[in-house]
């Protein structure tokens, strides 16, 4: 489990990452300012790795490439990060013909948990083709997986209304890391994602939340609701 949350940490580093926002202060009844102590934020992965340049015949098959992503991962090489975004770009590139094997890798819990992670990651950048296995995925295990199927339904092109409503649901789940997700998966709906803009407002103007929640709900905001978004900065100032 160490292997795969390294190589995990260090893939972010090879992408845009997503801003975190200015970090909201909690007013008290006297008058005076505190701060809340905030949970380090989840840093996202935006970079679309469609653009890498992969040769066509790096693998035989999406079996020998899912195998890769196994080997890889178990074997702490500093080059592990840039080999798996080709992988997962090979893999991107096989199109819809795919899906089912994808589909199958997540779904079963027998498999390697950095490979059912990678298959759910390309199944997101797949289209909506992909996003019946990833909404299966959310209702899973592990958590790490639920986690990531989670931030991946929002990257799904073009976002639909089941999926900004189940991301929205999963604001008011009980685990600290499936709201974070979800927040992470509303922003990444962008305007799609308007009808979360009421339930993100009220996360923001919660004084008694958690204050990296409150932040990733101003960015979501932000996303979703540009003129909202602004509105709701300029109050905390």
């Amino acid at each position: 489990m160490r292997t795969l949350v390294w190589v995990l940490l260090l893939l972010p580093s090879l992408f845009l990452v997503v801003g975190c926002g200015e970090r909201p202060v909690a007013t008290a009844d006297s008058g005076a300012k505190s701060v809340k102590k905030k949970r380090p934020l989840a840093k996202n992965i935006p970079q679309p790795a469609t653009k890498i340049d992969v040769p066509e015949d790096l693998y035989d098959s999406p079996a020998a490439a899912l195998a890769d992503v196994k080997r890889w991962v178990d074997s702490k090489d500093s080059k592990a990060g840039q080999v798996l975004l080709k992988t997962e770009a090979w893999l991107i590139r096989r199109g819809d013909a795919i899906v089912p094997e994808l589909t199958a890798r997540v779904e079963d819990t027998s498999e390697d948990l950095a490979i059912r992670m990678t298959a759910c990651r390309v199944l997101s950048k797949m289209g909506p083709v992909g996003r019946p296995a990833v909404l299966a995925a959310i209702d899973s295990s592990p958590q790490q997986l639920r986690v990531k199927a989670i931030e991946s339904l929002g990257r799904i092109k073009p976002a639909d209304k089941a999926s900004v409503d189940k991301l929205i649901k999963l604001l008011d789940d009980k685990e600290y890391d499936i709201r974070k997700a979800a927040l992470l998966g509303i922003s990444a709906t962008e305007k799609a994602g308007a009808s979360a803009t009421t339930r993100l407002m009220k996360l923001l103007n919660d004084t008694n939340e958690d204050e990296t929640i409150r932040s990733l709900a101003k960015v979501a905001l932000k996303k979703v609701d540009p003129r909202k978004g602004l509105m709701g900065a300029d109050k905390e100032k």
